[in-house]
């Protein structure tokens, strides 16, 4: 399964992908408008499926600390390349199922953007989640997205799309003591 999702972005413009359509560039503006509305100021936030970096570097430029890991060695190396790498914390090829290169508690936010998508099952995606809030601080934020709907069959062996309730449901199953589906207002 994750040769398959590796193979996939290496192949990607991820690095093009939130400004390629107005569909994209407006899931871009709404993601950091609700970032700049929840994120107290100069958090520590880690970026878990950072992908090229687009919001590593935005909220790295609001004056957050951010570690950014990727599955996908590509991705990690577009973020290595990029002319302000040095406005981030940390960069590594990571997996969302095991964090453990980091402490418990550690952060302040996590940003679990990309990994519940691409996990075709439940026990997966709770393990994923779970990592998350291992290295999350108590209180703190943890965002995660996923892909409701259908997709085209050619997609259906690296996306897997959920709903909302399935979230909730998984993230009881992680055992997280607060949840929220929905997003808050802003």
């Amino acid at each position: 399964m994750f040769e398959k999702v590796r193979n996939f972005y290496e192949n990607y413009d991820e690095e093009g992908r939130l400004f390629k359509t107005n569909r994209h560039l407006m899931e871009y503006q709404t993601t950091i408008r609700y970032f700049d509305r929840l994120f107290q100021p100069n958090s520590k936030i880690l970026d878990a499926c950072a992908g090229a970096g687009r919001y590593s570097f935005y909220l790295a430029d609001k004056g957050h600390k951010v570690t950014a890991c990727d599955l996908v060695k590509h991705n990690v190396e577009i973020i290595r390349a990029n002319p302000n790498v040095g406005m981030l914390s940390d960069i590594s090829v990571c997996n969302v199922l095991d964090l453990s290169q980091f402490e418990e508690n550690s952060f302040d936010v996590v940003l679990c953007m990309g990994a519940v998508y691409h996990l075709g099952s439940d026990d997966l995606r709770v393990k994923a989640i779970s990592e998350c809030a291992r290295v999350c601080k108590s209180g703190g934020i943890i965002a995660i997205t996923y892909v409701a709907g259908s997709l085209e069959e050619r997609f259906q062996d690296i996306f897997f799309c959920t709903d909302p309730h399935e979230i909730e449901e998984l993230t009881i199953k992680a055992d997280l003591r607060e949840s929220t589906t929905s997003a808050p207002e802003v």
